[in-house]
């Protein structure tokens, strides 16, 4: 299901960075657009984290499960973008980062398999 979540962010013009929205034949402009839509997408995904750790993302979710998160960390960094004032301590995003650190940390990158060019 996470995949699935993550993929629409990235996709979506409702819930996302409308990466699929972009209308240009340009090389360059492409690769800009794709950096600048990579930087969001890791913002959100830290602030999803930071969100998580302090317990906001508990008044997200529309179902009765409260003992583990059911939105993607990126949908939850856009939702919490939106809000005008964040109940997020420095201390927050400083575990969040040390969490997504420690996951990439532990990812095995040996399965990516990587485009020849």
């Amino acid at each position: 299901m996470q995949i699935e979540e993550s993929f629409r962010d990235q996709k979506s013009p409702r819930y996302g960075l409308w990466s699929d929205l972009h209308g240009t034949k340009s090389k360059s402009r492409l690769d800009i657009l794709l950096l600048l839509a990579a930087l969001a997408n890791w913002f959100h995904y830290l602030m999803g984290a930071a969100g998580e750790i302090a317990g906001v993302h508990l008044r997200y979710q529309a179902n009765t499960i409260k003992n583990r998160r059911v939105l993607a960390l990126n949908f939850l960094g856009i939702l919490l973008c939106n809000e005008p004032k964040l109940p997020i301590r420095r201390q927050h995003y400083q575990q969040g980062l040390k969490q997504i650190v420690h996951w990439v940390a532990r990812w095995d990158w040996a399965q990516i398999k990587l485009a020849k060019s």
